[in-house]
């Protein structure tokens, strides 16, 4: 994220970049959030081929998952799902 601050500073407002790193990144025992989970996939799993999966278990009514993809334009064999539960 330092790295490329202009590609993740609207979506850590009202922080700045490194105050957010600060903040959110950096430390011990902090669950990642959207902009940190973006950043991830941008380094490593992008540049690997690899896609994400999010499976959100949040009560919604219905049947179906919600799921949420980070990089969905990547046509990959290779799926990291994870499963959040709130």
């Amino acid at each position: 994220m330092k790295t490329r601050p202009n590609d993740y500073a609207p979506f850590v407002l009202p922080h700045t970049v490194p105050s957010y790193c600060d903040a959110n990144i950096d430390p011990h025992q902090i669950e990642i959030d959207h902009p940190g989970m973006q950043a991830l996939t941008d380094v490593l799993l992008k540049p690997a081929g690899v896609s994400l999966e999010v499976i959100y278990l949040d009560r919604s009514a219905g049947t179906e998952v919600n799921a949420h993809q980070f990089a969905p334009g990547l046509s990959s064999s290779q799926i990291i799902r994870l499963l959040y539960r709130p």
